[in-house]
């Protein structure tokens, strides 16, 4: 799957060693991308569906992949593994080789190609999308501090004053769950709250000196570029990247509580599939 990775670091302060040097001209495209990301994990509303049964050679073991093939492996799996339902997208290039549901909604409803569906994280590749937008129209740097964008992000530690944009983007900041629980505090309702909410947290490391995952990362960002973009963070995703895409029945939740019922999906609990209510937790730009 082709990745977009953000460029280099200054020498001044040199990236961790699993960073590559972004080749000239990576930056383009970055909403295709993706796309495309979106596209392999799960069939979003409004990801494209070529609507035919294609088939299309695998590649170099010559095998051909049809519409039915991919239904007896999806089959198999679900049966197996006892999934309610799911929905598949297969790809090739920028042809859609099969698109289809299976199973059934926590409603009860009958999955499809079109059944709307949570992406989780993969919500992030598109709230970085929306960031290095603003950095390719020379309106946001990767490595000046947040705050030069943000003053309102403020925590109680006075390194979180040098996290970078960089660092929120490949979770370099310090933040933690161990010392800001993300999801056991009380639940923002906007960006807004969400950082204002963060001015008690303390970091865990100096900024940039390890990666750990952390869900506020990533509402720090978007927030940014509602600040930045002088509009909402849902406006911006519509305007530059759905819009542009055609992507005109996606769409972004701020709570989990605003997703629709068939997008709430299943958990495994006791062996058993079921679906739970879940605590109310800010979803937008991170999950």
């Amino acid at each position: 799957m082709p990745t977009s990775p953000l460029p280099p670091s200054p020498a001044s302060s040199p990236a961790p060693d699993r960073r590559r040097a972004r080749p000239p001209g990576a930056g383009r495209g970055l909403a295709a991308v993706c796309a495309a990301v979106l596209a392999a994990a799960v069939l979003a509303p409004g990801a494209a569906v070529g609507g035919t049964a294609a088939q299309d050679g695998a590649g170099s073991g010559g095998a051909e992949v049809t519409p039915a093939a991919i239904d007896t492996v999806v089959q198999e799996y679900r049966e197996a593994r006892g999934v309610p339902g799911v929905a598949v997208a297969v790809t090739r290039g920028g042809r859609t080789v099969h698109a289809a549901g299976y199973g059934t909604t926590p409603s009860g409803e009958a999955v499809t190609a079109d059944t709307p569906m949570a992406v989780a994280s993969v919500s992030k590749s598109f709230t970085a999308a929306a960031v290095l937008q603003l950095v390719e129209a020379g309106e946001v740097d990767l490595d000046r501090p947040v705050a030069a964008y943000l003053p309102e992000f403020r925590m109680a530690d006075p390194r979180a004053s040098r996290i970078t944009v960089r660092q929120l983007l490949d979770q370099t900041s310090g933040m933690s769950d161990t010392t800001f629980p993300a999801f056991t505090r009380e639940q923002p309702d906007t960006l807004r709250e969400a950082v204002a909410g963060m001015r008690t947290g303390r970091l865990a490391a100096d900024p940039g000196a390890r990666h750990e995952y952390h869900n506020p990362n990533f509402q720090v960002a978007a927030r940014l570029v509602e600040v930045v973009a002088d509009r909402p963070f849902a406006e911006q995703l519509t305007a530059q990247i759905f819009d542009p895409l055609g992507m005109d029945r996606s769409t972004t939740a701020d709570t989990e509580r605003d997703l629709p019922p068939d997008a709430r999906g299943h958990l495994r609990i006791l062996g058993r599939w079921r679906c739970p209510s879940r605590p109310r937790s800010a979803t937008d730009p991170a999950a």
